[in-house]
């Protein structure tokens, strides 16, 4: 399959990670809560396909209309990582109704192609923005949270 793909931007947020450790002190143990700092980065991509079989001329008319549909949603996307994980999601998902009614609209006006064709290009073209994760980091050491209870727990 053709296709292209652009990386618009990338964002990350933090998250604590909350769980049971067991912590031993003057020979006992006791389960306590504690947590660790998880930073995930994401990117946030546009991208299409298309089969390898298709003619030059459709090819170009594709690549065209993608371009042309996307182009007005990226400042929409942008926009939308100052309200974090949710905030994105939901505008990827307007973003992507938009787009491929844009790029149907866009396919469809085209007078170098049968109607047959149109449909089979807009039936085997995928297109949209999409988030992938790039990495995740997390804080190796787990920081026991009331530790004041821990020593006086412990030591009686």
């Amino acid at each position: 399959m053709k296709g292209f793909e652009n990386l618009i931007t990338k964002y990350s947020y933090s998250y604590p990670e909350i769980r049971m450790c067991r912590h031993c002190r003057w020979g006992g143990c006791v389960d306590l809560p504690c947590t660790r700092q998880v930073t995930v980065e994401k990117g946030i991509y546009f991208g299409y396909n298309y089969p390898d079989n298709l003619p030059a001329n459709e090819q170009l008319i594709i690549n065209t209309c993608a371009a042309t549909a996307s182009a007005a949603l990226y400042g929409e996307i942008m926009a939308s990582i100052a309200l974090g994980p949710a905030g994105i999601a939901a505008a990827i998902a307007t973003a992507n109704t938009v787009l491929n009614t844009s790029f149907k609209e866009c396919i469809n006006q085209n007078d170098s192609l049968n109607s047959d064709r149109k449909e089979y290009i807009i039936k085997v073209t995928k297109i949209g923005f999409y988030q992938k994760d790039e990495s995740y980091f997390w804080s190796p050491n787990w920081i026991i949270l009331y530790q004041n209870y821990a020593n006086t727990a412990l030591s009686t």
